[in-house]
This record gives C-alpha cells, sequence and structure tokens, in this order.
C-alpha cells in the first residue's frame, strides 16, 4: 500500500511540473515521447542535500519576493519550500525546489505514456542558462498560472522546480520558476 501511494505521489509531482522561458523556442511533446538533450557540463548537488535551500541565497530568496525558506524532506528527496510569509498562509502560494538524485530526464521521460497519470501531455523541452529543462504544465498550471519544471543538472540528477499558485490565470508562468532555475546554475556551478 505505501509503495503504491508513493507511486501515486510521484506521478502527481510529476503531473505539476513546468516552466517557461525565452528563446530558444520550447518544443512540445506528444503524450508519449519527449526527446531530452544530454546535459554537457554536469553540475553536482552533493554539497547542498543536507540543506538545499543553502542553493538560494537570501538576497536570492528576496529577489524571488519569497524570503522565507524551509527544509522539508518529502518522500526522502531534499527540498527547500520558499513562502513569501509565513508557512501555510492563504491563498497558497510557494515555490519549491527538489533535489532528484535519479532518475535524470531521460529517465522521467521514460515513464511518458506508461500510466494514465504520466500522460506527460503538455510537456514542453527548453532550455536555461544552456541546460535542458522539461516544462510540465497542465490543464491545473494554466488555470492557476503555476508552473512546474525539471531542470537537468547531470544526465543522472534534476532539481524540480514547482512553483505553486492558487490565482487565476490563462497559462502558466514560469517567469519566476525560470530565475530558480538560473539561480541554482550559479550556485552550483563551480
Amino acid at each position: 500500500m505505501a509503495g503504491i501511494r508513493q507511486g501515486t505521489l510521484f506521478f502527481a509531482a510529476l503531473a505539476l511540473v513546468a516552466g517557461c522561458s525565452s528563446p530558444p523556442a520550447a518544443t512540445p511533446a506528444s503524450p508519449t515521447t519527449v526527446d531530452v538533450p544530454s546535459v554537457t557540463k554536469p553540475l553536482d548537488t552533493k554539497g547542498f542535500t543536507g540543506d538545499p535551500c543553502a542553493m538560494l541565497t537570501e538576497a536570492d530568496r528576496a529577489e524571488l519576493g519569497l524570503p522565507t525558506a524551509e527544509k522539508n524532506d518529502e518522500l526522502g528527496r531534499a527540498a527547500c519550500d520558499l513562502h513569501a510569509g509565513t508557512a501555510g498562509q492563504k491563498p497558497l502560494e510557494f515555490l519549491r525546489v527538489q533535489i532528484m538524485a535519479t532518475p535524470g530526464l531521460k529517465g522521467l521521460t521514460a515513464q511518458c505514456g506508461t500510466s494514465e497519470a504520466a500522460r506527460c501531455e503538455g510537456w514542453m523541452v527548453d532550455s536555461v542558462e544552456g541546460y535542458p529543462v522539461i516544462r510540465a504544465n497542465g490543464e491545473l498550471e494554466a488555470k492557476h498560472g503555476a508552473c512546474k519544471e525539471f531542470l537537468g543538472i547531470s544526465d543522472q540528477a534534476v532539481i524540480m522546480i514547482n512553483d505553486v499558485r492558487t490565482r487565476s490565470a490563462s497559462a502558466p508562468d514560469c517567469s519566476r520558476a525560470d530565475r530558480t532555475a538560473a539561480m541554482v546554475i550559479r550556485s552550483l556551478t563551480p
């Protein structure tokens, strides 16, 4: 039962992933195929697995408008939740930065089409600061202007950035997720 629940939570997390950025134009993916490039300059998160919030400085968080940071070890994956105020305030708005040591972007996309929860409809491949990004936005993100994206930092590891919002919009708004991805890349670059 726990395995089913964890699997359901994993695919629910996948369903919320995506982002937006500037050129080059994003490439839409079919429900069963998402082609992602290899990561040519791998980055390492080992120094941040104990405190993923350290990937973003206090100045970074202030620039994002999310100065409050709290560690979250959901499903055994190191994560940091950023809030504008106190955690749990309404309306719900937070940004999660989560380290996923496996399975990499290709591993994530290999699951597309394997179940109803892993359709990958609306997923688009793009890049931020030269690193591949999968924008995994669907109807929910479009409805609320939220954004979920997977940033490939190596062929095995991914940083998930999930910008959760509860306001209405007509399309995913990935500007803050993209800025976060760029900040993370700078933090991880030796």
